[in-house]
């Protein structure tokens, strides 16, 4: 299995969203794919990614449906030689890898996405096809994080109703106009409620806002701006 981070270096695309943009789109967006194909060693003509839409629904390589997949957040890699993963300016990615099966998910997690627990939900598909999830190795993130990420009252509200320990992801605004929310932080309780064990658990722990030199962000950014991507790739067994 090989899994890469993207950032915004190294890339043919112009302004806005200038550098490597994983965005799906134009002739600059086809050049980055070629580009990391090539430095991953893959076929530049396999790339299964989804059209994101903040929604629940996962698709699975080996179903009925060719990529690109439209209106999905997540995606089960269960063929080989496929680059496939999600495509992010501040949301967070949750990647998974079951080793035994040798079978790769991602997802892609807004704060809906987050709220309505697609890691757990992305874990239960891997279950039904057969992983163990105590044999499951997950990350969570990077995206935007608590120190950049303030919401209203109502979306507050939302994750202190679902969630326990509400201090471990809801901080008071320094200013006091809101709340700061740690998406990362549930997505890795959604991944242990899901039965991945905490150790197989890794954490980006990098914010994308804070870090504009290497990351697209959409709040920073004011939504002109590119997208990083989370890609996996599954090789046949030896």
């Amino acid at each position: 299995m090989t899994a890469v981070l993207t950032t915004r270096h190294g890339g043919a695309s112009k302004a806005p969203g200038a550098g490597l943009n994983m965005g799906l789109g134009d002739e600059a967006v086809e050049e980055n794919r070629r580009r990391v194909a090539a430095a991953l060693g893959l076929p530049e003509n396999r790339w299964a990614m989804c059209r994101q839409v903040h929604g629940l629904r996962i698709r699975a390589l080996s179903g009925k449906e060719e990529p690109p997949f439209a209106d999905c957040d997540g995606v089960i890699i269960d063929e080989p030689g496929w680059i496939s993963g999600v495509q992010l300016a501040d949301c967070h990615p949750v990647l998974l890898y079951d080793p035994v099966n040798h079978v790769a998910a991602a997802a892609h997690a807004g704060w809906r996405g987050t709220l309505s627990e697609i890691p757990r939900l992305l874990t239960e598909q891997m279950v039904e096809r057969g992983s163990r999830p105590a044999n499951l190795y997950a990350a969570a993130g990077p995206g935007i994080g608590q120190c950049c990420y303030t919401v209203g009252e109502d979306v507050a509200a939302l994750f202190a109703d679902k969630f326990a320990d509400r201090g471990s992801f809801l901080v008071p605004a320094a200013d006091g106009a809101g709340w700061q929310l740690n998406l990362e932080e549930i997505n890795v309780q959604s991944l242990r409620a899901a039965g991945v064990p905490p150790g197989q658990i890794g954490r980006g722990g990098l914010c994308t806002a804070c870090n504009l030199k290497d990351f697209y962000s959409h709040r920073r950014e004011h939504g002109l701006t590119g997208r990083y991507a989370a890609l996996m790739a599954v090789h046949a067994p030896n």
